[in-house]
């Protein structure tokens, strides 16, 4: 109950009075409707209260409900992030791996069959296959590195299209690096077929 609200039930209590015919009210009668104000006041305070308290638990149960969604959609994203990582580190050890892996068969062959006969065209074709296998690895580590800038722009700028273009970068230096390897493997088993005849 507003001041206003106070001012019109008393305005009210004089008009029913003088209706009655009275010209003059009673102290008694005056208190007792000021007890009664009162009363009414309190009533509608506390149920102010109450709608504000209804008010508040709404508000504080909606953010409540909001930063709990944020906060499971920010883990989402945090492990999403990590298992994009971690495939990319496992791409790039695998082609690393592959690519040393068949300079070092290469080389192991390339001695098994290194007699003193002359094989020029086994020799040429291994020596081919093992630099593009070299070059593979090179990609791989090359990739590696650039993936550090990649996380660096990312973290430190404020817009992404440069980490972006960093890792279409990246990408296309992994695609580079299996291209190498399997040209690499088309001239290894073009050696293979000239030493086995």
């Amino acid at each position: 109950m507003n001041a206003q609200d106070v001012i019109n039930n008393i305005r009210s209590a004089i008009a029913i009075t003088k209706e009655q015919g009275h010209k003059t009210a009673s102290l008694e009668a005056l208190e007792d409707l000021l007890s009664l104000t009162e009363k009414n006041i309190e009533i509608d305070n506390y149920n102010d209260s109450l709608e504000q308290e209804r008010t508040l638990s709404i508000y504080k149960a909606e953010n409540d409900r909001y930063i709990a969604d944020l906060n499971n959609e920010t883990k989402r994203d945090l492990e999403m992030f990590n298992s994009v990582l971690a495939a990319g580190r496992d791409t790039l050890k695998s082609i690393t791996l592959i690519n040393g892996g068949a300079v070092v068969v290469l080389l192991a062959f390339l001695g098994k069959i290194w007699d003193g006969k002359e094989y020029t065209d086994v020799v040429n074709a291994l020596s081919t296959s093992i630099l593009i296998f070299s070059m593979g690895v090179l990609c791989a580590a090359l990739a590696t590195g650039i993936t550090y800038i990649t996380q660096s722009a990312y973290c430190y700028d404020d817009n992404d299209k440069r980490g972006d273009s960093i890792k279409g970068l990246v990408i296309g230096v992994v695609v580079v690096s299996y291209i190498l390897f399997f040209t690499g493997i088309f001239w290894a088993t073009s050696a293979f077929g000239i030493q086995i005849g």
